[in-house]
């Protein structure tokens, strides 16, 4: 009796070759025209996902900036540059209605409020705040082209420049010292970043 399970040779070798799908140039064509798009989505994907990682840090980083120091530093400026240049109108406005006694301490007053009106609007936020370094060195790696050249130029400067900060609390002090003197109550609310 003969078993087919035995024999090593069941004739069967070339059969796999017939077994298999003929596929027509247009489905060979559809398949890779399929891998191509399949591959460039998956590309589009991946970019797009890192796009909105970036950008999600960014906006995490800027929020947290403005909220520490940003806005408390403007507003501080602004209310200062608000409150000297108000005064100044004030005296303006009712100079003329002043005794001889309010006129001859209303001058120098007047004078002194001008002057900080004017420098206070040459005082910018870059006077008050260091630069971020670590902002601008990741810039300065980024910004590199494929020969390792940079493409744009990145000032990294670590000293911190903080003149304007002296010259904001002389004129805060100054300010207060007008304020006393006219009799005014106002309380001058520094953010911590400024200290």
């Amino acid at each position: 009796m003969y078993d087919f399970m035995d024999n090593e040779d069941d004739g069967l070798d070339g059969i796999a070759e017939f077994t298999q799908p003929i596929q027509s140039e247009g489905e060979e064509i559809a398949s890779r025209e399929w891998s191509r798009m399949s591959d460039q989505f998956t590309s589009a994907g991946y970019r797009e996902g890192i796009t909105a990682g970036k950008e999600s840090a960014l906006q995490g980083g800027f929020d947290r900036g403005f909220a520490d120091v940003g806005a408390p530093v403007g507003r501080h400026v602004g209310n200062l540059r608000g409150l000297a240049a108000g005064l100044l109108s004030f005296l303006d406005s009712s100079r003329h209605q002043c005794s001889q006694a309010c006129e001859t301490g209303a001058l120098p007053l007047h004078d002194d409020l001008r002057s900080i009106v004017e420098r206070l609007s040459r005082i910018h936020f870059a006077d008050l705040e260091p630069p971020d370094t670590e902002a601008l060195e990741h810039a300065l790696e980024h910004s590199k082209n494929d020969n390792g050249d940079p493409r744009v130029q990145v000032n990294v400067d670590t000293k911190a420049d903080r003149s304007g900060l002296s010259e904001l609390t002389h004129l805060r002090e100054n300010l207060a010292e007008i304020v006393k003197r006219l009799g005014l109550d106002v309380v001058f609310d520094v953010p911590t970043c400024l200290v």
